[in-house]
């Protein structure tokens, strides 16, 4: 491909979203000669976009498209009238967008143009050159002296090592920021001079794994997560620096020349393995964990275990929650009416031989598929898994294994998800301890991991699970499920009854307070003796509050999209998902992460949908929350409109308090009110989606935004916000 002076540039061009820009792209792709097919081009933008946004931060965006239907290679710059939401580091829209058109074959130079521009757009000084361009020529003359001056250096730029700069990548999710900070590491390497190999450990597993050859010649390793991972004591005699994947997205350079200064004054204690494990004992943590004080690191350890733990039982929640819906759904179109109906047909139980053989033909396997959703994927199987993961996160496989019991003894003593993590946080802690400072030294060594490890981490599972925490735990169940039947006995504290059950059911979503109110609504829906009130009111409350949180949450990462992490946005549609089958689990990573508020905001919320509903004696019938058990209740429209009252009030606060949290942790400007032109934009975007392409309404423009700041108001002209 031979130099182009030319590039295609547009200056100040009004488009208004994202899809918007990828079809102009096509279209200017189309009329230039680069391509006959607008749509195969269209295409491969959104499969790379739909892979990992090409978003960067300071407002730029690279998107790209590689396809067999260009038949040229070319370059495409637009600056935007007004910014577009554009999923970035910084969370900021995006005004600059530099495009690449890659054929199939033969644009091997825009690949490496490519790479080129991505390296220069982290530089602060080249992203103000571009902004700074008011003319297309200006804006040309940038380009092409950029990647003239980049292609020398790189022509120019040896390696400092023939050894190897190692890394690990990983996110909660597996998804975006897992392969961004791949891609960090890998430019910075290549930037500063070194050979590299980056393994992803993502939602697929494993991929670029590193080779036993590239181990021998490694200088040390870079840990770029947000979640333990499992590094098969393949890195044991590597100097391992450590920090998040955003860190180092952000700051690549910066991030490896500390991982490098570090690595220089430690490099000659690392010649057997028990100087390794003496002398790194400090070492990979980064330069900022040193700074905060000893509370603060633990804090952010433990939520980082939790994380990871959750972070592995998401697929399981999800399937689980598809094979509840299913077989309620299944259940609801038979005779039965109800799927907890059909449990009277098989008495056998998952511990009898003869379970197998009582359930048979069509209502046994709808029962199979409810019994396998509810018993075991949210039951046996998602809180051991959760006990194991969040033990394996701590002190990998050594910590797995006793994870595993701590979880299958909080599910004999009932404690649910709340008891789960407790216990395996303290005994994984408790493992770690044994590790550092009771196993033998020496040829007895291997002893420590057979012997010592398990005797220890099974006894303190047991122990923990069933005296420490499983008493408390399981003597507040009882309580509360006394004080709720207590409550049911006098007719006249109903509504009362409800709203504590609505207010249990969103307090910790599947802890001990969830289970007791759960454990009550249904003990009253099943006992024939009792009115149709006081069996089926509670029933209504229980299963309107179960979908407000996960639905709610969802909700506050489509109103502010931009101040979610794309890891929170992933989360947050799982959520949506479980909560429309009713099945609360898929909020638990918001839970934990921001406790307090959530706990504020999915009480209120679920006790705001239900009052509407039981303050009129309305009455559900069936066993089956959110959304397919309208059609049996007694208000179908109104169950609907309250279950989307409270979680639009979660949605609403939880977007609230997400800005508020973005904003301080930014130390930048918090817009307290929209002006109306602001408020019109949300009912206008919402009205596009049920329009036609030529029929959709421009958003209106903003003019003045009042901003509080240091406890000063300040009224300011917006142009781009």
């Amino acid at each position: 491909m031979s130099e182009s002076k030319n590039n295609i540039i547009f200056i100040n061009e009004n488009i208004k979203d994202k899809n918007s820009v990828l079809e102009f792209l096509s279209k200017v792709a189309l009329d230039n000669g680069y391509t006959n097919n607008k749509d195969s081009v269209l295409e491969a933008y959104t499969n790379r976009e739909n892979q990992i946004s090409t978003g960067l931060e300071d407002e730029f965006a690279i998107p790209h498209a590689k396809s067999k239907a260009i038949s040229k290679p070319g370059l495409i710059f637009i600056k935007l009238s007004e910014g577009i939401e554009w999923e970035t580091f910084d969370n900021k829209k995006v005004k600059y967008i530099i495009s690449f058109l890659i054929p199939e074959s033969g644009g091997s130079d825009y690949l490496e143009k490519l790479s080129i521009l991505a390296g220069n757009l982290a530089d602060t000084e080249t992203r103000k050159k571009i902004k700074n361009c008011k003319t297309e020529s200006e804006v040309n003359e940038v380009l092409n002296s950029f990647f003239m001056t980049k292609e020398k250096e790189v022509k120019k730029n040896k390696k400092k090592s023939d050894k190897y700069i190692l890394g690990i990548s990983s996110c909660a999710a597996g998804l975006a920021h897992t392969y961004m900070a791949k891609k960090a590491i890998e430019d910075a390497c290549e930037k500063l001079g070194y050979n590299y190999k980056v393994e992803a450990h993502g939602s697929l597993g494993v991929e670029n794994r590193i080779t036993e050859e590239e181990l021998k010649n490694a200088l040390f390793l870079i840990k770029a997560v947000d979640v333990e991972v499992d590094e098969e004591n393949r890195f044991n005699n590597l100097f391992k620096y450590q920090c998040s994947t955003n860190d180092f997205i952000k700051n690549k350079e910066k991030e490896l020349e500390k991982a490098i200064s570090k690595y220089e004054k430690v490099k000659n204690n690392f010649t057997e393995k028990e100087e390794v494990e003496f002398n790194t004992k400090n070492i990979d943590s980064s330069e900022s964990n040193k700074k905060d004080n000893i509370a603060k690191r633990f804090g952010r350890d433990i939520l980082k275990h939790m994380m990871s733990g959750i972070g592995y039982c998401i697929p399981l929640l999800i399937g689980a929650g598809l094979m509840i819906g299913i077989s309620q759904l299944l259940a609801l179109i038979s005779v039965e009416n109800s799927v907890e109906n059909f449990s009277s047909l098989f008495p056998g139980t998952l511990d009898s031989k003869d379970w197998v053989q009582d359930v048979k033909g069509w209502n046994g396997f709808i029962w199979t598929l409810y019994f396998f959703g509810m018993n075991i994927g949210l039951g046996y199987l998602f809180l051991t898994l959760l006990g194991g993961f969040i033990g394996y996160s701590i002190n990998g496989k050594a910590g797995l294994a006793p994870g595993l019991i701590a979880g299958f003894v909080c599910i004999m003593r009932n404690t649910g998800f709340i008891g789960v993590i407790l216990t395996s946080l303290t005994v994984g802690y408790i493992i770690k301890f044994v590790i550092a400072f009771m196993t033998p030294k020496g040829k007895l060594r291997p002893l420590g991991s057979v012997l010592f490890v398990p005797l220890i981490g099974f006894f303190a599972a047991i122990s923990m699970g069933w005296w420490v925490y499983g008493f408390p735990l399981e003597w507040l169940n009882v309580a509360l499920q006394d004080g709720l039947k207590k409550l049911a006995e006098n007719q006249t504290q109903l509504v009362l009854l409800c709203v504590l059950i609505a207010g249990m059911m969103a307090f910790d979503l599947g802890g001990p307070v969830n289970k007791s109110a759960w454990a009550v609504y249904t003990f009253l829906w099943t006992d024939t003796s009792n009115s149709d009130v006081v069996r089926f009111v509670p029933n209504a409350a229980g299963n309107i509050a179960i979908a407000v949180p996960a639905l709610g949450i969802a909700i506050a990462t489509w109103i502010v999209p931009r101040y979610f992490t794309l890891d929170d946005k992933v989360k947050a549609n799982t959520s949506f998902i479980t909560g429309l089958f009713g099945i609360s689990e898929g909020a638990i990573p918001f839970l934990i992460k921001y406790p307090l508020r959530s706990i504020c905001i999915n009480v209120t919320g679920a006790i705001l949908a239900v009052i509407p509903f039981v303050v009129t004696k309305n009455t559900m019938t069936v066993g089956a929350g959110a959304i397919y058990g309208w059609v049996f209740t007694s208000n179908p429209w109104l169950y609907i409109v309250c279950i989307m009252l409270g979680a639009v009030w979660v949605g609403c606060w939880q977007a609230l308090f997400q800005k508020i949290h973005f904003h301080k942790k930014t130390n930048t400007k918090f817009a307290l009110y929209y002006s109306k032109n602001d408020f019109k934009n949300n009912f206008i975007s919402i009205g596009n989606l049920f329009v036609k392409k030529e029929n959709k309404k421009p958003l209106l423009e903003d003019k003045f935004k009042i901003f509080i700041n240091d406890n000063n108001i300040n009224i300011e002209k917006i142009e781009n916000y």
